[in-house]
């Protein structure tokens, strides 16, 4: 009854490290992730008191960005993983059989993701055009002399070409394109 006493106790304690040193890759982890350089630090306070002893060499810690870890220039979406490894001895023999020997590692391993924002981005606002700069107006009637106003103040700043020369102030007849078209044209084409 003694070595059955003995056995559960023995187990118990081998699942008490395992959840000793899940607890103290976790906290390892989650300071990494924050950007702080004290993890593995954490993950031994984390660990004290234990069926096992955890210590600096015991803890490992990797970074997906390994250029910037988790620092705030780290890549979104970048992980860090805490290791602790540690071993654990067995009291009775026969949970060692049962366990894989005296001796044996017990492992804890966690992933966080780097409390990284990613980097905002501006979106161009464009300028929107006025439907009234994109409203051809009418030459047709007018003079030829009278249309290079005309274009300016309707908000275009493109060519005129007159057809036919543009010497003398000749009524307009045809124009291209028509007026009220709803396009932001930058020239447009007069005859007389």
């Amino acid at each position: 009854m003694l070595f059955l006493l003995l056995g559960a106790l023995d187990l118990g304690r081998v699942f008490y490290a395992n959840i000793t040193v899940s607890s103290g890759a976790k906290e390892a982890a989650l300071r990494a992730s924050s950007g702080n350089n004290d993890a593995v630090a954490a993950a031994v306070n984390e660990s004290q008191g234990g069926f096992v002893t955890v210590n600096a060499g015991n803890v490992t810690i990797v970074y997906s960005d390994t250029t910037n870890k988790c620092s705030k220039t780290a890549t979104f979406g970048s992980t860090v993983t805490a290791t602790v490894t540690t071993p654990f001895q067995a009291i009775t023999p026969y949970v060692g059989a049962v366990i894989g020997g005296q001796t044996i590692s017990v492992t804890g391993v966690a992933t966080a993701h780097c409390a990284v924002l990613p980097v905002a981005v501006a979106i161009p606002n464009p300028t929107p055009t006025p439907t009234s700069m994109c409203t051809v107006p009418n030459f047709v009637g007018s003079k030829k002399n009278n249309a290079a106003g005309t274009w300016a103040g309707a908000g275009f700043a493109g060519a005129i070409t007159y057809n036919p020369n543009p010497g003398g102030n000749w009524t307009i007849q045809t124009q291209a394109p028509a007026p009220g078209s709803r396009l932001c044209t930058s020239s447009i084409t007069i005859g007389g």
